[in-house]
């Protein structure tokens, strides 16, 4: 068993390795079936975790051919807003998503959040910083 700050400490290597780094393992949790489980949203059905996965795939391949023809003009953004933006690419397909429960299923209020808020702070266990900015971007 992993815990879910493994997950994110995990994520958070892969997205400091740059796009390349960050695309190759996406495709490799999307290929075993991983990235749903990895990037668990309360809000996608078990059985549409494929999908989900699949156009998470689509979008970071787009933002990444976005920021790579940014880099060849010459404009160079910093390291940070590229984790970033790979980080709310990858979940763009939860940017009509709201969630309102906690992670570990208590019937405690939760207050409503995007869910890509709610998978970088409590799935991933990321710095709230980010979770913020993901969901600022969306």
């Amino acid at each position: 068993k992993v815990s879910r700050e493994r997950w994110g400490v995990e994520v958070d290597g892969m997205l400091k390795g740059g796009a390349p780094v960050f695309t190759r393992a996406v495709a490799a949790m999307v290929d075993s079936t991983l990235f749903p489980v990895v990037f668990h949203a309360p809000c996608i059905p078990a059985e549409s975790g494929g999908v989900y996965a699949a156009c998470a795939q689509a979008h970071l391949k787009l933002a990444t051919t976005i920021m790579q023809e940014e880099w060849a003009s010459g404009f160079a953004g910093s390291i940070d807003r590229m984790r970033i933006v790979m980080l709310a690419s990858s979940l763009a397909p939860l940017r009509h998503c709201i969630v309102s429960e906690h992670l570990d299923g208590s019937r405690k209020k939760a207050r409503p959040q995007p869910a890509s808020r709610f998978v970088v702070a409590t799935t991933l266990k990321l710095r709230s910083k980010d979770a913020d900015a993901v969901a600022l971007v969306q």
